[in-house]
């Protein structure tokens, strides 16, 4: 258990920054964490306020530095060390959890603040930010999100943790871990239900008790509620956030943009900071939003078996049937049914409509990222793992039923004739 949580912390962490221009900076004294927050501004007289919200490690608010001077050209900044971290340390007067530094920043936003602000956090910053964009609207024009950490079903997440490539830093430093924390592991994991019996292994690490916080909480709905327009930055490589994890909120979120760095990592404001502060000012200037359709259904079959599908699929489908195939990839895709038997697939941005069973599977893995289903019976599962995240399942009979099935629902909704009945953020045994 210990080494999960201390997995879970080396990859949130941040390296060093580099040093950035003065800093006006003071201690605001919390009443209700009962110690002097570090607060730090830059360019006191601008009209616009940006709060920037760092995640864990040491360095705290310092790992703004390489970007802070770029964007203090145009904006108000103000960013402060959370409590248990950079130089706001001491005894926490309550927990650290996103509630309770999602508050912070609402004090802090209305010490300083000079205008609705434009709020941007990265990793756990930026988790704390869909909780306080959801529960502040009034305090807020506009939002920048960057590599989300947690957010996705917590088994699911740690899955992902584990399956860090070998050439990785991670990986060297861990050999041989990610063979070892397998399916097994992580549902040994994901059975302390109670997170307080996982903090009191390390109750004194605010680290680790923030980064389990994270992984335990449903974000669900905040992503409903959220009606600022939001800016999402992804690094392509990031091996601590999956980026299906910024495709999942820029499909659900209201009104946003995506915007992946193909080169980049965890830290693209730290690795690439001027990219990073153009693209954000550019956004802010003019706040394009996507639009997202999903292709017409069309008529066109399609059957696979017995071999390894070498290209992704898209466009416009009838029946798609799978056997014994691999490495299938569906992305931008309509069909009116799905059915896969003993065969490997990711799905991105897929769309069943069936008057019947919309997605069959039996023996089979399926890792879905914003997988929408109307259909009588939204989902026939035998034997299979189903990895869904951002799912909307439309449904007149059920919306899953099977056998020995394993699926992990990410911040998912069930409609029956288009009525919301429940969103769904967490790990369900199929059975008969």
């Amino acid at each position: 258990m210990k080494i999960m949580a201390l997995l879970i912390l080396f990859l949130f962490v941040q390296p060093d920054a580099l040093a950035a221009g003065k800093y006006e900076i003071e201690k605001l004294n919390d009443l209700v964490f009962k110690l002097p927050i570090l607060v730090k501004q830059k360019s006191t007289g601008k009209k616009q306020t940006m709060v920037l919200v760092h995640g864990l490690g040491t360095k705290a608010s310092v790992s703004w530095d390489p970007i802070s001077d770029e964007l203090a050209k145009h904006y108000h900044i103000v960013t402060f060390d959370l409590p248990g971290f950079g130089q706001s340390l001491g005894e926490l007067g309550v927990p650290p959890s996103l509630e309770s530094y999602s508050a912070l920043v609402m004090r802090i936003v209305s010490e300083y603040a000079k205008s609705k602000i434009i709020f941007v956090g990265h990793s756990m910053g930026a988790a704390i930010g869909l909780r306080f964009v959801s529960q502040y609207p009034h305090l807020v024009d506009k939002a920048v999100f960057m590599d989300a950490a947690g957010i996705l079903e917590k088994a699911a997440y740690l899955k992902f943790l584990t399956r860090m490539e070998r050439n990785t830093p991670v990986k060297s430093l861990f050999a041989g871990l990610s063979n070892i924390l397998s399916d097994v592991a992580v549902e040994i994991f994901d059975g302390f239900s109670n997170i307080e019996v996982i903090k009191g292994l390390m109750h004194k690490n605010t680290d680790v008790n923030i980064a389990i916080n994270l992984i335990e909480t449903d974000f669900t709905n905040d992503i409903e509620n959220i009606r600022a327009k939001t800016l999402i930055i992804w690094g392509a490589k990031d091996l601590t956030a999956p980026p299906r994890t910024g495709k999942m909120l820029n499909f659900h979120l209201m009104r946003s943009k995506l915007v992946v760095l193909p080169e980049a990592g965890h830290i693209p404001h730290i690795k690439t900071p001027n990219k990073v502060a153009e693209i954000i000012q550019q956004w802010l200037e003019s706040p394009k939003l996507d639009e997202y359709q999903f292709p017409e259904l069309g008529d066109q079959s399609f059957y696979c078996k017995t071999k390894e599908l070498k290209e992704p699929m898209s466009g416009s489908f009838g029946a798609l049937v799978f056997k014994g195939c691999s490495n299938i990839q569906l992305k931008n895709l309509s069909a009116r049914s799905i059915q896969l038997e003993d065969s490997v697939a990711t799905f991105d941005n897929v769309k069943i409509v069936s008057d019947q069973v919309g997605l069959t599977t039996s023996e089979s893995s399926v890792l879905a990222t914003n997988l929408v289903i109307e259909a009588p019976l939204g989902i026939q599962s035998k034997g299979s793992k189903l990895d869904l995240a951002g799912a909307i399942i439309n449904y007149t009979t059920a919306p899953i039923k099977g056998s020995n099935s394993l699926v992990y629902w990410s911040t998912s909704f069930q409609t029956q004739n288009g009525q919301l009945t429940k969103t769904i953020h967490k790990k369900q045994i199929v059975r008969k």
